[in-house]
């Protein structure tokens, strides 16, 4: 397609536009309308919002000095006019300013790299530090020559928060010391508040046992299969975040 589709007209006249389309069982669809340029209409881009231009056919990068991105060729669909700004960080759980990408209403074909530097005070907290955006949604993020990266999927406004809380676990139909025997499964459901689950094992009886997981719903449950014998069990369930966030769970149980 000619100039990726893209028609300019300048000249101030009316030009009736015919598009055609063709199946390759020789089905056609036709849309006809006209275009009209009027240069009085045209608004003029405000010195301070004039950007880099982004080739959507070649690998872009922008450096600033607390923020670095890299967008892959094949992540835009249409030539960009990139804009970047940096503003104050908020005043909870934050060690960076906000660094706005773009805008969220730019489609993007993949994710992009972005390094935000942190502030100096997060050294003891690197391993637990995470990019998100201003809904404290984790992008997720490491550590690597002195900033954060992570791979975020949209444009949007981003900075570096720590996560240094264990996952939930909630008890579902166990308590300690309850008979079990007239059920056929355990039940828990599990969250994180913001790195996301990274792993999640059980132990009955200081043997591993299989627990399944629906992230939907948060539901995490172990299916007695007949291995576990009429008696008393000791259960315990290891939930870790993706920060190295641990929670235990423990309980005695009789079937």
């Amino acid at each position: 397609m000619f100039n990726n589709g893209r028609l300019t007209f300048t000249d101030g006249r009316l030009h009736t536009i015919k598009y055609t389309v063709t199946d390759v069982k020789g089905n056609k669809s036709t849309l006809t309308f006209n275009v009209q340029t009027n240069s009085s209409a045209i608004i003029a881009t405000p010195e301070n919002q004039r950007g880099v231009l982004f080739s959507y056919q070649k690998t872009a990068e922008y450096n600033a000095e607390n923020v670095k991105v890299m967008l892959p060729q094949g992540t835009l669909y249409n030539d960009l006019n990139f804009i970047y700004k940096t503003t104050a960080k908020p005043a909870k759980n934050a060690f960076s300013n906000i660094h706005t990408i773009h805008n969220n209403l730019t489609p993007l074909h993949t994710g992009f790299s972005l390094w935000i530097r942190p502030d100096s005070n997060l050294s003891q907290w690197k391993d637990k530090a995470v990019i998100v955006n201003v809904n404290r949604s984790s992008q997720g993020g490491i550590f690597e020559d002195g900033w954060i990266k992570a791979t975020p999927k949209v444009f949007g406004s981003y900075f570096v928060a720590i996560d240094t809380i264990a996952p939930t676990i909630i008890p579902v139909n166990i308590i300690d010391g309850k008979n079990l025997s007239e059920v056929s499964k355990i039940a828990f459901r599990i969250s994180d508040n913001l790195s996301g689950i990274k792993s999640f094992n059980g132990y009955i009886d200081n043997n591993w046992v299989l627990f399944e997981f629906d992230a939907k719903s948060a539901n995490l449950w172990h299916t007695f299969d007949g291995r576990i014998k009429p008696g008393k069990h000791s259960l315990e369930l290891v939930v870790e975040d993706m920060k190295g966030n641990v929670k235990k769970y423990s309980a005695i149980f009789s079937r």
